[in-house]
């Protein structure tokens, strides 16, 4: 993830930077690095682009195994819970599909179950379409 720093933006407040940037189309802009991670939101957001890029030195990191927990009903069965991890995941992956996103990357997360995160390094990012050449 990083934040794009529009150009004609640079010395101006807030409010006129958001009005150069309102009306749409091109500008010139270039990406400054968080240091956050992309993760599966960034990875869903990532996915629906025509052009997509990751600036060079982030990290792709994915949870292991996800878990739906509905913050409102929080006195839902195990059952209930996984029958919804089970439905938004094979969602996931739908979307993902149709997006172009290699079907591998959520099985690379699947085989490590024993572990927390996945990182998905930036040398599979193409081979994934990740991102566009």
């Amino acid at each position: 993830m990083a934040a794009t720093e529009v150009e004609a933006c640079n010395g101006k407040p807030e409010e006129e930077c958001f009005a150069l940037k309102r009306p749409g189309g091109p500008l010139d802009a270039k990406e400054k690095l968080s240091g956050v991670p992309c993760e599966l939101a960034c990875v869903l957001m990532l996915a629906g682009g025509v052009h997509r890029s990751l600036p060079p030195g982030n990290r792709v990191i994915l949870t292991a195994r996800m878990q739906v927990y509905d913050r409102l009903a929080p006195n839902v069965s195990a059952e209930h819970r996984d029958s919804l991890t089970t439905i938004f995941t094979d969602q996931f992956r739908r979307y993902l599909s149709e997006m172009g996103i290699g079907h591998e990357l959520f099985e690379v997360t699947a085989d490590r179950a024993g572990g927390r995160y996945v990182e998905v390094p930036a040398s599979e990012w193409a081979r994934l379409h990740l991102v566009t050449q």
